[in-house]
């Protein structure tokens, strides 16, 4: 990737709106690139003072049903042009309606990847309910051993896995089914140990506890309550 190519997607990059391939694509070229580097650090710097202090306001309504509206199902061969601004829509959307100041960087993060994988139809790579075959999906794609264990008894079928990006790094979701809500656990290697802590923002519920070498995020529009109950399935789980 040229310098010119990179700078056409420095600032989806810095706002994760890439698809894996061209941020895997930048990346590379970022190690290399001194001066791309250094455009990235200064699009950060602006990304995180427009989060600190500009406003946010809830979209109306009726403006967001005319949104819907206006996004419908198009001829063949522009469906995946219009599937596509769909999602970059979509994504705009949950920036402006979910997105406080203030809030953690990484629980931003977490809210967004959550929310993205709904809205764009992504949220697995790797569809199924048995654990040894979702576990070895991870190998090779990530330098840590994956936690997949599924709990159908418990009423938390595991449903399947997918790569996705938090705080500018590469994470491994499971995704578990919790009735009619998704479920995605989000984990990534982590020196720290940390109990389990509940947030809660804009009717997402988060659960993040980190142990054994690995930080772990639970985010769903389901109650809190299901959270910690899969919180203790997965804690309590045999590797």
């Amino acid at each position: 990737m040229t310098c010119d190519e990179a700078r056409e997607l420095l600032g989806a990059h810095v706002d994760h709106e890439l698809d894996l391939r061209s941020d895997l694509a930048v990346q590379a070229h970022l190690r290399d690139c001194e001066a791309c580097r250094s455009q990235v650090a200064s699009l950060q710097a602006l990304h995180e003072a427009a989060q600190a202090h500009l406003a946010r306001h809830p979209i109306p309504a009726a403006v967001a049903r005319r949104l819907r509206r206006s996004v419908q199902p198009a001829p063949a061969r522009y469906a995946p042009w219009l599937t596509a601004a769909a999602g970059v829509l979509a994504g705009v959307l949950v920036a402006v309606v979910v997105m406080r100041p203030g809030l953690d960087r990484t629980e931003r993060d977490v809210i967004a990847a959550h929310a993205r994988s709904l809205l764009v139809d992504h949220v697995i790579d790797v569809a199924s309910s048995d654990s040894h075959t979702v576990k070895p999906w991870f190998h090779g794609k990530v330098s840590f051993g994956v936690p997949a264990a599924s709990f159908p008894e418990a009423g938390f079928p595991l449903v399947g896995g997918r790569l996705d990006y938090i705080d500018g790094h590469e994470v491994a979701a499971v995704v578990y089914q919790r009735r009619k809500h998704v479920v995605n656990l989000f984990v990534w290697p982590t020196r720290a140990t940390a109990p389990p802590s509940e947030s809660n923002e804009q009717g997402y519920a988060l659960l993040h506890w980190a142990e054994g070498g690995l930080a772990y995020w639970l985010v769903t529009d389901a109650q809190a309550e299901d959270l910690r109950e899969l919180q203790r399935l997965i804690a309590t789980a045999p590797r």
